[in-house]
C-alpha cells in the first residue's frame, strides 16, 4: 500500500540485513516488516557525496489506495529539505497498485547523495507515503550524515 521510506525517507536500502535504528513516525495504513538501506546496517547511516543509495521498504497494506505519492526529505536546522518525491506505485518490486488491504508489497528506489545537505552535519531523513485521500499511510525516519568524497 504505502511504502516509501524510506522513501521513503531517506537514503536507503537493500542488503539482506534489516536496518537497525530506523523509526516509525506514524504508519497507520501499513504494517512495516523491513527497511533496508544499502551500505548501512545501523543508524546513523553515513553516505558519501555521489554515492547511489538503494532504499527498500517491505510492508503490508492496511487499506486500499490507487496511488501512493511519497516525499523523502531531510531536516536541517529544523527546516525540511526535499530530497526525492514520486509515486511508490512506480517503484514496486513486489505487489501492485492499486494497493489492496492485506496485500504485501515491496518498494525500492535509488537515491544519489548530493551536496544539498552539507557534509558532516547530522540530519534526520523522513520518508512519507500518502493514500488517495491525502492521509499519511507510512512514515519512517532514519538518522544520517553525509561525507565529502575522498
Amino acid at each position: 500500500m504505502y511504502k516509501p521510506v524510506v522513501a521513503l525517507l531517506l537514503l536507503a536500502a537493500v542488503a539482506n540485513a534489516q536496518l537497525v535504528g530506523w523509526r516509525n513516525c506514524g504508519s497507520p495504513m501499513a504494517t512495516i516488516h523491513r527497511i533496508n538501506v544499502s551500505g548501512c546496517h545501523q543508524t546513523p547511516c553515513e553516505f558519501t557525496l555521489g554515492q547511489v543509495v538503494r532504499i527498500e521498504v517491505d510492508a503490508t497494506a492496511l487499506a486500499n489506495s490507487v496511488n501512493l505519492p511519497f516525499v523523502m526529505h531531510a531536516t536541517l536546522l529544523g527546516l525540511p529539505i526535499r530530497l526525492l518525491e514520486g509515486n511508490a506505485c512506480d517503484h514496486l518490486t513486489f505487489g501492485s497498485c492499486p494497493a489492496l488491504n492485506q496485500n504485501r508489497f515491496n518498494f525500492q528506489i535509488d537515491y544519489e547523495v548530493t551536496d544539498i545537505i552539507p557534509p558532516n552535519i547530522p540530519t534526520t531523513v523522513t520518508s512519507t507515503v500518502w493514500n488517495d485521500f491525502g492521509d499519511v499511510a507510512i512514515c519512517i525516519q532514519v538518522d544520517a550524515i553525509t561525507r565529502a568524497a575522498a
